[in-house]
């Protein structure tokens, strides 16, 4: 069983992995706390998010909990007006398959481990070239033995 932090720097490696479309860089960072510079598009930033507990259980002397956080990872475009929706669709199925197709990932998480995509939202925004954006929420529950951290 993977500890937070192995999950959440697996899941930025599976993130980073994204494949670029002919001619593109994509800039990938982890819990940015500044905005992004519409210079440096297309951006993908993850942040680490919440984390709760479900319901702990004895399971002889070691407690296990089950244990679900909720990262996330954003995205950012720049495009003409004509294919910004394009651009965004294509980045965001671009980072999802990333994420679902990584074997770090996958092996960071285990077989048992649930990973699900709570929310995605896509915007429009304005700016010298039209900008948009999308936010994925993760929901990965996974089991956490206290006695191993």
């Amino acid at each position: 069983m993977a500890d937070r932090e192995t999950i959440l720097a697996a899941l930025f490696t599976a993130v980073s992995a994204t494949v670029p479309a002919v001619g593109e860089t994509i800039h990938f960072e982890r819990n940015r706390n500044s905005p992004v510079e519409e210079l440096k598009l297309p951006a993908v930033v993850m942040w680490d998010g919440d984390e709760g507990e479900g319901d702990a259980r004895q399971i002889g002397r070691n407690p296990l909990a089950s244990m679900t956080m909720t990262p996330e990872v954003w995205g950012f475009v720049s495009d003409n007006k004509a294919t910004i929706g394009t651009t965004i669709n294509s980045l965001l199925r671009r980072v999802q398959r990333a994420i679902y197709s990584n074997s770090t990932f996958k092996t960071a998480v285990g077989e048992f481990t649930v990973v699900s995509m709570k929310t995605i939202s896509t915007g429009l925004g304005k700016g010298k070239k039209a900008t948009g954006d999308f936010r994925i929420e993760l929901s990965i529950t996974y089991q956490f033995t206290p006695a191993n951290s």
